[in-house]
């Protein structure tokens, strides 16, 4: 009964959440590889619980019950894997080193997976109408064990270390909830398995229940969560060709910013555009310094371009900033095409509705 009633409300939370994420207009804004990883990852989702609840049910034979348990395991562990990796490869996207423990968690996952094919890496009993599994290779035990706890550490240690990094902190305190219930729910289900104590099962189904309801909720909520999770907006900048400063908004202090308190890394971006301002025009172009990002779209048939510094760039900034210049653009035309001698960049002031607007995914809560 236990096993329906389950099922019956993953199904209700896990369908309600496809189709509100499906029906969202602003799902488009998220990148491909985010769309793809979430998908991967509900199936995941959806493949290990109907596995997991029906493996210990009497409905089945022992044989299929023991195939339904050790793909359970498979599913789980890869999910955690695929997540975890996912984050290290946005958290520290400019890290040298950041896919040595992805490699590190690939060669336990393989490991795990090469022993839970051999035939009796575990063995089930059926004590009423339950089956129980338990392990019947110590090596199995131990990597599983490891690989868990690792996973838990990672964790842990993003939520210690790399919060500062959010540039949503409504975002940021949502992620934290949702990794420390993963990592409670996680240690859950390692004393379930070594366990088999139906108590924890239990607490273990309900707390997945939860975590995948908030799971669907960032989604829906954020659906560009890991492209905007750590990209920091810095400052934008308009000027025109003649180097005169039309508009400058700084992302940190939330504030309009005047041409005296332009930092180094926006001259050097001014510097090097007014350089090449009859050479490009109307694409993206870049300057990557040590610990930024540096865009900028020249107009040559308006005279002016536009600057952005962030952390670092990424396939849906560029086509937010595109959008933004096309935009200024349609507004502010006729006034660019005809500024000659003494420039009032007043007339600009407003351009502040137009910035929140479009890059309103990064701006702090």
């Amino acid at each position: 009964m236990h096993t329906y009633i389950y099922n019956s409300i993953f199904i209700v939370i896990f369908l309600s959440g496809i189709t509100i994420a499906i029906v969202r207009k602003d799902i488009n804004k998220a990148e491909t590889s985010f769309i793809i990883i979430t998908a991967l990852i509900n199936f995941l989702h959806y493949g290990y619980f109907f596995l997991f609840t029906f493996s210990t049910a009497h409905y089945i034979t022992e044989d299929v019950a023991l195939v339904f348990w050790k793909l359970s395991m498979i599913f789980y562990s890869f999910s955690l894997v695929l997540l975890i990796s996912y984050n290290i490869l946005e958290l520290y996207k400019n890290s040298k080193i950041k896919h040595i423990p992805l490699l590190i968690f690939l060669i336990f996952f393989g490991a795990i997976l090469s022993l839970l094919l051999l035939p009796n890496s575990i063995t089930i009993t059926q004590i009423n109408q339950d089956y129980y599994f338990n392990f019947n290779n110590y090596q199995l035990a131990n990597l599983s064990l490891i690989l868990y706890i690792m996973i838990i550490g990672v964790l842990i240690f993003f939520q210690l270390t790399r919060f500062s990094n959010v540039s949503d902190r409504g975002l940021g305190k949502l992620y934290t909830f949702y990794a420390t219930l993963l990592s409670v729910n996680t240690i859950i289900y390692l004393f379930y398995i070594y366990t088999m104590n139906d108590l924890f099962k239990h607490i273990h189904i309900i707390l997945y229940l939860s975590d995948l309801f908030c799971f669907f909720y960032v989604i829906i909520t954020k659906p560009s969560i890991f492209v905007i999770f750590t990209n920091k907006l810095y400052n934008f900048i308009i000027f025109h060709k003649s180097g005169v400063l039309l508009y400058s908004y700084d992302f940190e202090t939330n504030q309009e910013v005047e041409q005296s308190l332009l930092k180094g890394s926006i001259l050097i971006g001014i510097n090097h555009i007014l350089s090449n301002f009859s050479n490009i025009e109307n694409q993206i172009s870049s300057i990557n310094l040590k610990d930024h990002g540096i865009l900028f779209q020249f107009n040559n048939k308006l005279g002016y371009a536009s600057l952005l510094i962030a952390k670092h760039k990424s396939p849906l900034l560029e086509k937010t900033l595109k959008s933004f210049n096309q935009k200024f653009s349609e507004k502010h035309g006729e006034m660019l095409l005809n500024l000659k001698g003494l420039i009032d960049v007043s007339e600009f002031k407003q351009t502040t509705e137009l910035l929140k607007e479009e890059f309103k995914l990064y701006m702090l809560s």
